[in-house]
């Protein structure tokens, strides 16, 4: 079993990466692989740079790590309502590479944000488009309020967080191994 996890942000100071990392400290019982996408040097997606220039290179490794998961863990950040630009590029390029790029895997979304919704505008928004990307959702979850939530000196967050986020890790691998 092996799980890819990845944040929709580019921000040095992501606290969807701050997310990932937790989980994948915490739930040492399942194989997170957490992949760092903030340094992908991605043009804005235009039909002209794929004619003229074809296919990132990057992206193609990245798509061949996804295909070989077994599940998806992401999160996503919200910026005004929505997915930020950075993962919608993603998306945008991915999608014209291979239209099942997220290789056919059960996946969880995730959002944490500092506000009260905990980036779940974007997760509603985006979460019925995955089906068309190769990814099925067997859960979601949004983490409010991020830093009263999030314990920085343990590196956890709250029990009834961690309690909501081991279950949704359970019902990931248990859709795997049907």
């Amino acid at each position: 079993m092996k799980i890819i996890a990845f944040s929709g942000s580019n921000s040095s100071t992501s606290i969807n990466q701050t997310l990932l990392q937790t989980i994948q400290d915490n739930f040492k019982e399942y194989p997170i692989d957490l992949l760092d996408l903030r340094q992908l040097d991605l043009p804005i997606f235009s039909v002209d740079i794929e004619r003229n220039e074809g296919y990132p290179e990057v992206l193609k490794e990245l798509i061949e790590q996804l295909k070989e998961a077994d599940a998806l863990l992401l999160a996503l950040p919200e910026h005004n309502g929505f997915p930020p630009a950075f993962f919608k590029n993603l998306i945008d390029w991915m999608s014209r590479m291979d239209k099942q790029f997220l290789g056919n895997n059960p996946t969880v979304l995730l959002s944490t944000s500092p506000g009260s919704k905990g980036g779940s505008n974007a997760l509603e928004r985006v979460a019925p488009s995955f089906k068309y990307w190769g990814a099925e959702v067997v859960g979601q979850y949004s983490v409010p309020f991020f830093k009263e939530a999030y314990d920085k000196e343990n590196n956890t967050l709250t029990a009834d967080h961690m309690e909501q986020i081991g279950s949704l890790l359970q019902e990931l691998v248990s859709v795997k191994q049907v």
